[in-house]
């Protein structure tokens, strides 16, 4: 069986049209990977797990009941999961113009309480989790911002 040169071309029309495809594909999970992972955990290095205090955080919320907030408007992200031994450092990064803190709320059972103090415009505070469990934090200034750090076992 002979093959014309229409058919030839069909051919390798079909095999560039599939490359563009599987192209355009790998595009989006890159892309869709990168923007799903801008909203977690973000790290700074390998051990060390960011939250940022986000800009406009000393500014209450209308109606505010007096109760701690676990908002990412705060801290963000306001939840995070860090691995002892693996990611267990947090750094609070104050992107905010004025002063915040972190101070603990709750700790699990023979876990020390932390306490940031003052962290001023642009400076951070690092803190080495190393108690598996659930801590509940806020600024002692804006009592409105919450946040939770949940470590687990290495």
């Amino acid at each position: 069986m002979v093959s014309s040169p229409g058919s030839s071309m069909r051919s390798i029309s079909t095999a560039v049209v599939v490359i563009i495809i599987v192209v355009i594909i790998a595009i989006g999970v890159v892309a869709f990977i990168s923007l799903s992972n801008k909203h977690q955990t973000t790290t700074q290095s390998p051990t060390t797990v960011q939250v940022v205090i986000e800009p406009g955080a000393f500014k209450p919320p209308t109606n505010w009941n007096n109760s701690h907030i676990v908002s990412d408007q705060y801290y963000n992200p306001s939840v995070i999961t860090v691995v002892v031994g693996v990611n267990n450092t947090v750094l609070w990064k104050n992107e905010d113009s004025v002063a915040h803190t972190v101070f603990s709320e709750t700790t699990p059972a023979g876990a020390p309480a932390f306490s940031s103090g003052q962290i001023a415009s642009g400076s951070g505070y690092t803190y080495t989790f190393t108690v598996p469990g659930t801590y509940q934090y806020y600024c002692t200034i804006h009592p409105w911002m919450g946040g939770i750090v949940i470590v687990k076992s290495g």
